[in-house]
């Protein structure tokens, strides 16, 4: 069995992939020397020395975006798919006492008096109940049943 004709590449066809995997090595060099961090890529993209480093910057910038919403989501969907009783065994192992404490407020609660929520570790939102609808009124983004 022989092997197959391909066609020999121009020397301008070499030129061009030679210079697309150096421009290549240069991409993953400046790339790899970037934070991980997108507030401090944010920050290095406003002084930028040139285009060029800002599109490597703003590529980066999007796949961090990315990467962190696909591990965000993953997380949520590995949370809500837990059964109940292992949901009461984290917020147990958490708050032995039964009893939480309110971000808002400060008060400490019954892991019962706050909203429901599968997607949390603990299974439960981080307001109790009073402070959350107290929270909800307040929000701008709250429908509300005026015109109806």
């Amino acid at each position: 069995m022989s092997a197959p004709n391909y066609p020999t590449p121009t020397r301008a066809e070499r030129k061009a992939w030679r210079r697309k995997k150096e421009n290549d090595r240069r991409v993953a060099a400046y790339r790899n020397s970037l934070p991980s961090a997108i507030g401090q890529l944010t920050e290095l993209l406003e002084t930028a020395p040139s285009d060029w480093h800002a599109d490597v910057i703003r590529k980066r910038i999007d796949h961090r975006r990315e990467m962190d919403h696909r591990r965000r989501a993953q997380r949520r969907q590995r949370f809500a798919a837990r059964s109940p009783e292992e949901v009461r065994d984290a917020q147990l192992a958490k708050w032995p006492s039964g009893a939480k404490a309110c971000k808002r407020c400060g008060e400490v609660h019954p892991v019962d008096s706050f909203p429901i929520r599968p997607a949390s570790l603990d299974g439960v939102g981080i307001y109790c109940n009073p402070c959350d609808a107290q929270r909800l009124a307040e929000s701008p983004n709250t429908p509300t049943n005026e015109g109806i």
